[in-house]
Order: C-alpha cells, then structure tokens, then sequence
C-alpha cells in the first residue's frame, strides 16, 4: 500500500526530494516521478501539451511501479496530485492514512522558474508577457500562473488528512536540506539519515548556443535521446552545454502584476496555515 505522496506544487523541490527521501532505508520511492495515477483523466482531458508523460491508468502498473521489500514507506511525487481538485479525496479513498508532503514557493517565483523551464524545453514559444494577456486563450496559463493559487489546493489536503500532512515552504529550506530532511523524518516516524547525496535535481538549465537551443526545443528529438542515454549521462550533457549562473530575471512590472494576481490567495493561505507568508513571498 503506497502511504507516501509528494503532490507538489511544481518547481518547488519535488523532484529533489523524490531522490533525497528514495535514499532513506525506510522509504522506497516509485522508480518514475510523476506516475498521475491519480490524475490521468483530468491529464487526457485537459490535453496537456508535455510529451511523454508517464500516466498510469490500472492498478497493476500502479504497484509495479514499487520495486522494494521491508520499506515502512513506499511513496510517489505527482506534481498534478495537488493542482486537481479531486485528487485529494482520490488519494484518501485510496489510502486515509497516508502522508502527505506539500512543498510550496513564493508564486511568483514558482510561476517564472516554471515559465523558463517550458520555454526552453520548447512547450512554450511566447513571451511571458503575451502569454499573460492571453490568457484566456493560452492553455499554457493553467500551468504556468493558476497552478501558483495554492490556498483551494492545500485546504483539500488539510480538510481529509489533518495531521498526516507536512508543509515545506522552498524559501525557509533551500541550502538547508539537512535540516529540513530532518523534520520530514521526524513527521514519518523514521530515524535521522546521514548518508544523503543532495545533489539537486531538475534545476535551471539553458543550452548555451542557439543551435543546442533549438536542438532542445525538439520535444519529439529529446523524447528519442531519452531512449539511448541513462538520467546520469543526461546530466552530464546538460552540465557540459549549458549556460551556468545566468539564470534571466524576471521584469519588475511582470513580477508585480503577478504578485497583484496571487496577493489575495497569499493572505488566505496565510490564515489557513497560521503563518505570515507575506513576509517571506513579499513583492520584492
């Protein structure tokens, strides 16, 4: 019975985790991120424009997906579990006693880092600018702006699993993942690991000529490359051709038209979980 899901939010440190908790004796995570078990009708009927999403859709391939013997926890991350409204009473149908990790980020940041991270994999070819004026129209909005209103997505989680849910702000744990790994433990029962590898996973990357930038804009090439080459090597590659610490910033108008949209679910979230966000996810 899998009684561990990191739901999300994207960009906010899932995937790193997935492979930081995967270390844990205890804990045996799922071999794919991302299974949307849970959520893989919503997926197919939005049509969400990522190729090659894993969608799991029987319960067989569910379990298969769990590859361990004596874990206390076997566990999955499925970013999409926390952004589809009835995912959570899914997952508590499934399994009531399950915990739950929420990791969560200022929204603006989250809807930005989110924004490059589609842009240079080719999924989004507009400006960010144009893809906020259009948002009526652009199916890419859901996933880099809506997804950032947290309050609605988190409540779910607290209303069905109350104590059974941890939340994990990026701001208050990056470059501190010891410590946070360590309130995570303490939140599952499970004594204190010292041998984690914390190298990041899923972090910015930007190919470092037009040519490999355009190479890597070509979903259906990257898809086949993914077939010849380990996650290791993949790593390596991108390590080798990308631009490092050039990170682009977000423009100071666009940041407080953001911050304007998501400023009323920021306060909301704040009294749902006791905690001035507005302090830590401010407009500067």
């Amino acid at each position: 019975m899998v009684n561990l899901f990191l739901v999300g939010a994207a960009k906010c440190g899932t995937t790193s985790f997935h492979s930081y908790l995967n270390q844990h004796p205890s804990i045996c995570m799922s071999k794919i991120k991302e299974l949307n078990y849970f959520t893989h009708g919503e997926i197919e009927m939005d049509k969400l424009y990522y190729r090659g999403n894993t969608l799991i859709k029987d319960i067989e391939s569910y379990r298969k997906q769990f590859d361990c013997k004596n874990s206390e926890y076997l566990g999955e991350s499925s970013v999409s579990y926390l952004f589809y409204p009835n995912t959570a009473q899914k997952i508590h149908e499934f399994n009531p006693d399950a915990k739950i990790l929420i990791f969560l980020r200022n929204p603006v940041e989250r809807a930005f880092s989110h924004y490059l991270m589609d842009y240079n994999a080719g999924y989004i070819k507009c400006s960010l600018e144009y893809l906020l004026n259009n948002s009526i129209k652009l199916q890419e909005y859901q996933q880099v702006v809506q997804l950032g209103c947290y309050y609605d997505q988190v409540k779910k989680y607290l209303d069905l699993f109350k104590d059974n849910v941890s939340i994990h702000i990026f701001e208050e744990w990056i470059g501190k993942e010891n410590q946070e790994l360590k309130v995570i433990e303490d939140f599952l029962g499970l004594p204190n690991y010292k041998e984690y590898n914390l190298e990041k996973e899923n972090s910015y990357f930007e190919p470092s000529n037009r040519l490999l930038r355009a190479f890597n804009r070509n979903v259906h090439m990257k898809s086949l490359i993914k077939l010849f080459f380990t996650k290791k090597s993949m790593r390596y590659i991108k390590q080798n051709i990308s631009i490092k610490n050039q990170k682009p910033v977000l423009n100071i108008d666009i940041r407080r038209r953001l911050y304007r949209y998501y400023m009323n679910d920021i306060n909301k979230l704040s009294e749902l979980l006791s905690q001035d966000l507005s302090k830590i996810w401010n407009e500067d």
